[in-house]
């Protein structure tokens, strides 16, 4: 029995996916994707997790059509209109986590997957949550606000800040059911940009690198296969781009045209860096089962690379999921690779430090997802990661916490306790199964990664 719910009831706690549960299959799919992988995977209970939930989804189908979530969002609302799904008058009340709670780390909201501060006021920066939407702080990431409620989607992938234009939803020219690595500007020509897309394609991933000249309204295909990373020089006149599908491209008249590069071997995932103060410094880091995670440095404009780094062990071994390398705008000997803790290197890349130790006492927390630096103070940064948002005014050699006034944790599943629903349980993505009593505040009763709750009366 979990302590602290009442003696009437019991609160069962699943961390394990049960395999019996996972493995039965209900329908039959012809040319069904998932039976297309090997035997090895088919054993994971996350992928029988997967299977179960998107068999449902796509049946009789062997896909998720196109336009699926939108007749839901769209039925939703025509259900409101006949109050058949419930009544106007209604009302809900946030009961959090504001924030959660997680041992060592402190503060949690969820799985950030990128951030930005606004370059004409860096006291406005934006967040962008795995599935939250995007979040907005007026006074240097202290508290947020969402700015997303009624979208189709809430995951987020990348942003970037044209501080001229609104928010508007583009799709003319995009692939459907992709995700965005990375989305930037051309400097100088807040009009023109660049996007390194993956996309779901049966169990692999596809993608391309796609540009657009008119603020992101329409896009065309530059490159096809999957791109994991595109960014512009300091005067928007060279831009590179990479990834195991298009390969390493190199452009040299603003992202119009791509030519392809020989200079890195591909792997399964790869970034690249450009040193803002130094350009001719271009960093590139690729991650595969085979080499783990290694880190090259180019000094002639990314023509050739030697690698660097090489008696450091980055960890890399997920790096599949949470992998990006940066330098420091202002000083291009302080480079940042982000892996499971953030390793820095603060002589160009010859030597690497972790400075989070997130699994040996350290308070930021593990899988690091993305950095952005302050635009016009060397020194400030913030860092996200699956537990939230952190901010660093000292390169990343100490951290704050700043997930508090964020709602954004990723529950998986909930149970409340029958004699009173106030008593709540829920297993989350990587911030453990957290806890109320009755509190907007929740805290973690178990560690790792959370999964289903029930809760079962006593009297069954």
């Amino acid at each position: 029995m979990a302590k602290g719910f009442t003696m009437r009831s019991w609160v069962v706690f699943f961390v394990v996916l049960w395999a019996q549960v996972m493995y039965a299959q209900d329908v039959f799919i012809e040319n069904n994707p998932y039976d297309q992988a090997d035997e090895s995977v088919k054993r994971q209970n996350a992928f029988n997790w997967e299977r179960w939930f998107y068999e449902q989804r796509m049946y009789p189908n062997n896909y998720l059509p196109d336009d699926a979530y939108v007749k839901a969002l769209r039925q939703r609302e025509e259900m409101r209109s006949r109050q058949e799904f419930f009544a106007s008058n209604v009302v809900w009340t946030n009961i959090g986590p504001t924030s959660g709670f997680y041992f060592s780390y402190g503060n949690i909201s969820s799985r950030i997957t990128t951030i930005q501060y606004d370059p004409q006021n860096p006291n406005v920066v934006y967040l962008g949550a795995a599935f939250g939407g995007v979040w907005k702080s007026f006074d240097g990431g202290a508290t947020w606000i969402p700015k997303m409620h009624d979208e189709v989607s809430l995951s987020s992938g990348a942003l970037a800040i044209d501080p001229t234009n609104t928010w508007s939803n583009y799709t003319s020219g995009l692939p459907t059911l992709s995700y965005f690595s990375r989305l930037v500007i051309r400097p100088q020509h807040p009009n023109e940009l660049l996007a390194a897309l993956g996309r779901r394609n049966s169990l692999g991933v596809s993608g391309g690198l796609y540009g657009s000249t008119n603020g992101g309204a329409a896009w065309t295909l530059i490159a096809n296969g999957r791109a994991d990373d595109v960014v512009f020089s300091p005067s928007g006149d060279t831009a590179y781009a990479i990834g195991s599908g298009i390969g390493y491209r190199v452009s040299t008249d603003g992202g119009a045209t791509f030519t392809p590069v020989s200079a890195l071997a591909m792997q399964t995932r790869n970034h690249l860096a450009v040193a803002p103060s130094s350009p001719n410094i271009v960093f590139s880091a690729h991650h595969s089962s085979s080499i783990g995670l290694h880190v090259y440095k180019s000094t002639d404009a990314g023509a050739t690379f030697t690698r660097v780094g090489t008696s450091v062990n980055f960890n890399g071994n997920q790096a599949w999921y949470d992998f990006y390398i940066y330098v420091n705008p202002f000083d291009p000997n302080y480079v940042y690779v982000g892996s499971i803790d953030i390793w820095r290197s603060t002589d160009g890349g010859t030597t690497f430090q972790n400075i989070t130790n997130g699994y040996s006492g350290g308070s930021v927390h593990v899988d690091q997802h993305n950095l952005a630096f302050h635009p016009t103070k060397p020194d400030e940064m913030f860092c996200v990661n699956d537990g939230g948002v952190w901010h660093s005014t000292n390169r990343g050699t100490t951290w704050t916490n700043r997930n508090a006034t964020l709602t954004l944790t990723q529950f998986y599943r909930i149970a409340s306790d029958p004699i009173n629903w106030a008593h709540l349980l829920g297993g989350t993505q990587d911030n453990g199964t957290q806890r109320t009593l009755g509190s907007i505040n929740w805290t973690s009763a178990f560690g790792g990664m959370g999964a289903r709750c029930v809760s079962i009366p006593k009297t069954l």
